[in-house]
């Protein structure tokens, strides 16, 4: 957690370079957006709300495209699909942090264990997408930090 990286191997050896701030952003919406997916107009609220830009549909496609590229160069093809008027991340091949983190919570909140806060405080490395201004990710950085927070509070109590 914390900033937002994407490396091209399992070991995190090599990072995937991303052409500009906005495109590695809107691959963290969409990963964000998980299976919901995001219309054109959803995406172009949450990444360019405050752009001038007349042709809005154009600079997503170019942006999708880039990141479709950059994926493959790191082995991932097929990574964004567009369905019913939206854009999906195909995760088969992407793991996330986010996803761990989750899984490692509701595994805390299922079994209130010391090893269990250990492993969630851990993965906590600061805000979700602190790299981003994001405010699409609030109810995330909000949820995450609390279950930082809560396994903090549990070994402190113990």
């Amino acid at each position: 957690m914390g900033d937002f990286t994407v490396y091209q191997d399992k070991n995190k050896q090599k990072i995937v370079k991303f052409r500009t701030k906005k495109e590695h952003e809107l691959l963290a919406s969409l990963l964000d957006t998980g299976d919901q997916g995001a219309t054109k107009e959803q995406i172009h609220n949450a990444i360019w709300y405050e752009s001038e830009s007349s042709n809005i549909k154009n600079l997503i496609a170019v942006n999708i495209r880039h990141i479709k590229s950059d994926l493959e160069c790191a082995g991932i093809k097929e990574a964004i699909i567009y369905r019913e008027n939206r854009y999906f991340i195909c995760r088969d091949e992407i793991d996330c942090d986010c996803d761990l983190f989750e899984k490692t919570y509701e595994e805390f909140k299922l079994h209130n264990t010391i090893e269990n806060a250990k492993k969630l405080i851990s993965m906590y490395k600061g805000e979700y997408l602190s790299d981003f201004e994001a405010l699409w990710a609030a109810g995330k950085r909000i949820r995450y930090r609390w279950a930082y927070e809560s396994a903090l509070n549990f070994i402190k109590n113990t």
